[in-house]
This record gives structure tokens, C-alpha cells and sequence, in this order.
């Protein structure tokens, strides 16, 4: 998929781009011209550029959803999964700030918002069409509002940080309540929502959209129980008459029949599997989890090359007759 490609291959731009703003907000201290980072004075001059910095913004998204960590932060100690270790930590809701888990989508989720806020400073200033630079900007407060989305649910009250960076203010941070949080998350929804299209053509499918704009915007208000809200915000995706129900569920996790991006999908982190060799170039280390066992004697599960990657099936967590729902 070509979107996908261009998706992963930016996240290492953008983390230039970015080590930049680290760089040249710090005092010189050598006479050296850098000549491995673009500084982002000298970027966000057309729409290329601002399209191939929100593409990273992306980025984040596969190291919060491809990792283990959040997963087990989700999804383990609910009727969805549990771990064959009884004893673990995250199980039974006694993990703290020393977990592995809870570090890693702190940092993951905080540079996704690094990302996102640099990205909205810069593409507003941009010298681009109107209607590009709102939909980028729409992306871009999407993803922030996502990352937050994540932080909030898991650790409540955190730092509110949406403006460009500033190094020396970073450790001065002070967590914000949930209620303010929330109030951001609202806010970057419904101006997403109001910018970006209902769909892309082919060569864009995988980016954000106003129906998944609304869709997260639904559940931000499931979650504050501000039902009212919930279920008018929900409507609008139903009435949209952009998706549809599948006419067999089992369809929706058949690898061999097309079911990425299929008519019920609102928003999908794209992976990269190459059709004619039936083998994937990036995946989710979800199946490293959730997968049946190996096939006997073979590389393949269930028929399925998934490449380079060593999965062990079902030797941590152990799904529930309630993962099909959540998938």
C-alpha cells in the first residue's frame, strides 16, 4: 500500500527534523556546521514538506500499538485477556511509575505530542494552500488529541503541553487535571473534525478522517460520561453513511481476503504485508501474542509467512471469547 510506505518511511525524517529543534535551541558550544539535521527554519516551504512532516507524526502510532506494553496495559486484568503468569503486576492493576510498560507509552505517547505540536506551529505559518494546511493541521490535532487520549486513560492527570518545544520549560511540566486534558482532547477533535474529508483516494487511505475524528471524539465523551454528547457525536458517523457492517464477521480477520481498510473500518494504523510473497515487512507484535501455535514442523502459522519476525504463540497472554469484539 503506498500510503503505508510513505508513512514509515518519513518517522525517520521527522525524528531529524525534530533532533533539530533540540539542537538549535541549545547554546553552540562547537564551531561545526551540522550537516545530518534540517533545520525547521529551512522546512515547511511548500505542501511536500508539510504532508512529509505530519506522515511522521504517524510514526508514534506504531511504537504505542505495535509494542506489547500497551497491550498489556489495556488489555490485561479485563474480560478481554489475561497472562499466564497470575502474579504479573499489570494483571492485577499494582504496576507504578517503575513498570516498564507505563514508561515506555509515557515516552512513546509524549514524543508522538512533541510531534504533533511542532507540526501545527510550523504548517500554520506555512506559505500552502489553505485547504491542504487546514486538513495537515486537522491530522496533526487529531494524532495529539489520540496520544492524550492514551495518556489520560492511563494515568489520569499528566503534563498539557501543546506548544511548540521549548527544551528549558520541559522538566518545569506540572500534570494538569483530567478534566483539562480532556478539554484539550475535545477541543483538537472538534477542530479536526470540522477540516478533514470524509475519505481519501487510494494512495492516501490509512490517514485521518473526519468520521474517525468524530469517533474518538464519541468515546472521549463515553469515557467523561457526558452521554448527551456520546451519543450525538456517534450519530454523525452512523448517519454519515460512509461505513458499513460486514456481511461475514469472520472476513474481518481473514488475512487472505482484503479485510484492511474494509467498510467498517474508521481508523487503522497501516502494516506493510507483501501480497505476492504472503509475507509481512511490518507487523503488529500483537499476533506475537494472540496467534495460534506455530505450524508443525513449518515457519508458517495457519499457512501465513509472517516473516522475519519470531513469533511465539500463546506464550503470554491468552485471549478470552470477548477478543474478537475488541479486535
Amino acid at each position: 500500500m503506498k500510503t503505508t510506505s510513505k508513512l514509515y518511511k518519513i518517522g525517520a525524517f521527522l525524528a531529524l527534523l525534530v533532533g533539530s529543534a533540540y539542537l538549535t535551541s541549545c547554546e553552540k558550544s562547537l564551531d561545526e556546521e551540522a550537516k545530518t539535521f534540517i533545520n525547521p527554519d529551512d522546512f515547511f516551504s511548500n505542501e511536500t514538506q508539510c504532508i512529509q512532516a505530519v506522515n511522521g507524526v504517524y510514526e508514534t502510532l506504531y511504537d504505542i500499538y505495535s509494542s506489547p506494553d500497551y497491550w498489556r496495559m489495556v488489555d490485561l486484568g479485563t474480560d478481554v485477556a489475561y497472562s499466564k503468569d497470575v502474579n504479573s503486576s499489570v494483571q492485577n492493576y499494582e504496576y507504578g511509575s517503575g513498570n516498564t510498560g507505563t514508561g515506555n507509552l509515557w515516552l512513546n505517547a509524549f514524543a508522538g505530542i512533541k510531534n504533533s505540536n511542532l507540526v501545527i506551529s510550523r504548517v500554520s505559518k506555512a506559505p500552502i494552500d489553505g485547504a491542504i494546511k487546514d486538513r495537515v493541521i486537522g491530522e496533526a490535532k487529531f494524532l495529539r488529541a489520540l496520544y492524550y487520549f492514551n495518556l489520560s486513560n492511563t494515568f489520569g492527570a499528566v503534563p498539557l503541553w501543546t506548544d511548540e518545544i521549548v527544551i528549558e520549560s520541559i522538566s518545569s511540566l506540572e500534570r494538569s487535571s483530567l478534566e483539562d486534558v480532556r478539554k484539550q482532547i475535545v477541543k483538537d477533535l472538534s477542530e479536526a473534525e470540522g477540516v478533514l474529508p470524509l475519505s481519501y483516494p487510494s494512495s492516501d487511505v490509512g490517514r485521518v478522517t473526519k468520521g474517525a475524528a468524530q469517533t474518538l471524539l464519541a468515546k472521549v465523551y463515553l469515557y467523561a460520561k457526558d452521554w448527551k454528547n456520546a451519543k450525538a457525536t456517534a450519530e454523525k458517523v452512523v448517519n454519515s453513511g460512509t461505513y458499513s457492517l460486514m456481511s461475514d464477521y469472520s472476513q474481518l480477520f481473514d488475512v487472505n481476503t482484503g479485510f484492511k481498510n474494509n467498510q467498517e473500518s474508521i481508523f487503522e494504523v497501516q502494516y506493510l504485508r507483501e501480497p505476492t510473497s504472503n509475507k509481512n515487512t511490518r507487523t503488529h507484535s500483537m499476533i506475537s501474542y494472540y496467534i495460534p501455535q506455530r505450524d508443525a514442523g513449518k515457519s508458517t502459522y495457519a499457512g501465513v509467512d509472517f516473516g522475519k519476525l519470531v513469533v511465539d504463540g500463546w506464550s503470554v497472554f491468552f485471549a478470552n471469547s470477548q477478543i474478537g469484539d475488541h479486535v
